[in-house]
């Protein structure tokens, strides 16, 4: 990943969806969500810019800094997510797209820091299984 795309290994929460930057992975309803690694950065990049704008060109230098890619790059990325997270560029509910300018994250976001995410999905395991009672009678 490029370290100019990510500020801080949180957990962002929006809709069904999950990304967690530390873990480089995206959930949607719980279940994993396959993304090109570019993909990933540049929702990253949208998501910790969803105050504004973010201007195409923007958005080229931050995720693919000194590599030369055409703008149909960044369009197909874009399609890609829109794809994955169940999101129509007509009616666009998570990243809206602003002709010959740019694109803006939509949806409110909600945040954790990732350690913290993580501590809480590893005791999860660990309390299920204190709780769980087995009924069955014993096999002889």
């Amino acid at each position: 990943m490029n370290a100019g795309v990510m500020m801080s290994d949180r957990v962002y929460h929006f809709e069904d969806v999950t990304v967690d930057s530390a873990r480089f992975q995206v959930l949607r309803a719980g279940a994993p969500v396959a993304l090109e690694p570019k993909a990933l950065d540049v929702l990253l990049f949208l998501i910790e810019r969803r105050d504004r704008l973010v201007l195409k060109e923007e958005l080229l230098e931050g995720v693919w800094r000194d590599t030369f890619v055409t703008p149909n790059a960044l369009t197909r990325v874009i399609a890609q997510l829109r794809k994955a997270l169940g999101d129509d560029a007509q009616e666009a509910r998570v990243i809206e797209t602003v002709p010959r300018k740019g694109y803006r994250f939509l949806p409110p976001v909600s945040t954790a820091h990732s350690s913290d995410a993580t501590a809480v999905a590893a005791s999860e395991p660990r309390a299920a299984q204190r709780t769980k009672v087995s009924h069955a009678p014993p096999v002889w």
